[in-house]
């Protein structure tokens, strides 16, 4: 968002309770195997171009520009040699609509993942992404008390293209340290 509409990442304010709590779940809603790059980042995207054209729209008249020639960078819209702030110019859009040809900012955007038509077998590939993980859990198990001891386990998710390293440390399982190891339990 911040790199479309040129403005500094720390005035971007994100609201993350809008995916299922706005809409039902459905095979397309959610979060899982990265869907976020897939899904997510692409409605985020298609939102703010669209902001990003609407606000180059409403800046054309007052900078005596063609929207296309306005570039949006350093928390304004520019053209030529005049400049004028997105914060006064979506000011001016909330409150005096009629100075930005009576038209504000506010728009609605969305994104659905294209899904394929069902195979005649009725089979249809409806997830937006695939997960691909590995586990391997090495045991201990004694034939003569039937007791099972776990020694060690490993677990690896290919997280594809990280787009953001906080999100993927975020979701790190626990270090080896604290999970507990050896727990035994006899077969039922």
């Amino acid at each position: 968002v911040a790199d479309v509409l040129g403005i500094d990442p720390a005035d971007v304010d994100a609201r993350t309770d809008a995916d299922t709590s706005a809409n039902p779940w459905t095979a397309s809603s959610g979060n899982y195997s990265s869907r976020f790059a897939a899904v997510v980042a692409s409605a985020i995207h298609l939102a703010a171009t669209q902001l990003a054209d609407r606000l180059r729209e409403l800046a054309a008249p007052i900078l005596e520009a063609e929207p296309g020639e306005i570039d949006l960078r350093d928390g304004g819209a520019h053209a030529g040699g005049s400049a004028l702030s997105l914060r006064r110019l979506v000011g001016a859009a909330h409150w005096n609509t009629a100075c930005v040809g009576g038209e504000g900012i506010a728009l609605t955007s969305t994104y659905t993942v294209p899904i394929a038509a069902a195979e005649p077998n009725d089979r249809i590939n409806g997830s937006a992404c695939y997960g691909f993980i590995a586990d391997v859990a090495a045991v201990e198990f004694d034939p003569r008390t039937g007791v099972v001891r776990v020694t060690s386990y490993a677990t690896v998710h290919d997280a594809g293209r990280i787009l953001n390293p906080l999100i993927a440390e975020g979701r790190r399982p626990p270090s080896p340290r604290s999970v507990r190891r050896g727990s035994e339990r006899a077969p039922r």
